[in-house]
C-alpha cells in the first residue's frame, strides 16, 4: 500500500455503508437485487462484514501511519448520503458510528487529528428544497437529472488544497 501513496499528501477514503452486509462470507458475489424484489434483474457487487471492512481500514491507517517521513491529511467520506434521511442534519462522525459502529469511528483516530476530516457526501444529491434523495433505486440513476445538484462533494477537495497550501506557507517559512 504504501508504494501507492508515497507521494500523496491528502488521502480521501470513501466509506460506503452499502457493501457491508453481515450475514455474507467476505468477498462473495451476492444478488443484491432480482426479479421478485423490485423487478431488477441480477445487479451484483461485492459485499463484506462490518468487522471485516473495519479491519480493512484499521490496516490501512496502520500501514500508512507508521511511515513517519510522511504526514498524509486523511478526507473521510460517509458515501451515499442521499440514502441516509437524516444524513444532512447530522455530524459526520455521528453517522460513521450509526451506520458502521464504534470500531469504525475509533479505526478513524490518528495521532495527530488534525490531519484528518470527516464529510458526508452524495454524488446524486437532492431534489430542491427537500431532503428527498434525487436517486432512483428503480432506475439506478438520477431522478431528475435537471436538477442534479451532488450534496457536499467539494467539501473533501477544499479541505485538501487548504491542508496542502497551509503546509507548504509553513515549510517556506520555516526554511527561510
Amino acid at each position: 500500500i504504501i508504494r501507492l501513496f508515497v507521494d500523496a499528501d491528502v488521502i480521501i477514503l470513501a466509506l460506503d455503508q452499502f457493501i457491508i452486509n453481515s450475514n455474507i462470507r467476505k468477498g462473495i458475489t451476492e444478488t443484491l437485487l432480482n426479479e421478485s424484489s423490485l423487478g431488477i434483474e441480477n445487479i451484483n457487487f461485492v459485499s463484506t462484514t462490518r468487522d471485516e471492512y473495519v479491519d480493512l481500514v484499521q490496516r490501512f491507517f496502520s500501514v500508512l501511519e507508521t511511515d513517519s517521513i510522511k504526514k498524509r491529511f486523511y478526507a473521510v467520506c460517509v458515501m451515499k448520503s442521499d440514502r441516509m434521511p437524516t444524513a444532512p442534519f447530522m455530524p459526520p462522525e455521528t453517522l460513521i458510528k450509526l451506520r458502521f459502529g464504534d470500531e469504525m469511528a475509533n479505526a478513524l483516530k490518528i495521532s495527530e487529528p488534525e490531519r484528518l476530516s470527516t464529510f458526508t457526501v452524495s454524488s446524486f444529491g437532492f431534489l430542491p428544497n427537500s431532503n428527498t434523495p434525487n436517486y432512483d433505486p428503480l432506475e439506478q440513476g438520477l431522478k431528475n437529472p435537471d436538477v442534479w445538484k451532488p450534496y457536499g462533494v467539494e467539501f473533501p477537495f477544499f479541505w485538501a488544497f487548504e491542508k496542502i497550501e497551509r503546509r507548504r506557507i509553513e515549510e517556506k517559512l520555516m526554511s527561510s
